[in-house]
């Protein structure tokens, strides 16, 4: 729970030293960059929740009360993420950069990022596309 009170501070900061540097520039880069920072944003809430609920044993995703939709599918997706890598021997995966968040039909929420997965061997980065629906992974895919 510490570190997810850290981690909610420290995505507050970014995302208001970003705001401010938003507001400089003209009317397409300010919408531009304001979607950058709010996808930032979901990547490292949703990565949090995942991490502690991963550490804490977790063999699903369980929905965040506090955290936005989106939220809740970026968490599940690197929660599945995290399995997956620890399935084939791995000890550790990171979620480096979250490409969209889009909702789609029937409820379901596309999710397109990149994550490292981090063995014995060395590490392998992967770009993602995972579905989620009612929290569930129920579409996951990797290069």
């Amino acid at each position: 729970m510490k570190k997810f009170a850290i981690l909610v501070a420290s995505t507050a900061i970014i995302a208001s030293m970003s705001a401010s540097s938003i507001q400089a520039a003209d009317g397409k880069k300010t919408e531009a960059a304001a979607a950058i920072v709010g996808v930032v944003a979901l990547g490292l809430l949703g990565a949090a929740v995942a991490d502690s609920q991963h550490n804490s044993g977790n063999v699903e995703y369980r929905h965040h009360p506090h955290l936005h939709p989106d939220e809740n599918a970026v968490g599940a997706c690197m929660h599945h993420t995290k399995h997956l890598v620890k399935k084939e021997g791995g000890h550790k995966a990171k979620l480096d950069k979250v490409d969209k968040v889009e909702a789609k039909s029937h409820g379901e929420t596309l999710v397109v990022f990149r994550a490292t997965g981090y063995f014995d061997f060395g590490h392998k980065t992967s770009k993602i596309r995972c579905t989620v629906k009612h929290h569930k992974v129920v579409k996951f895919e990797f290069t």
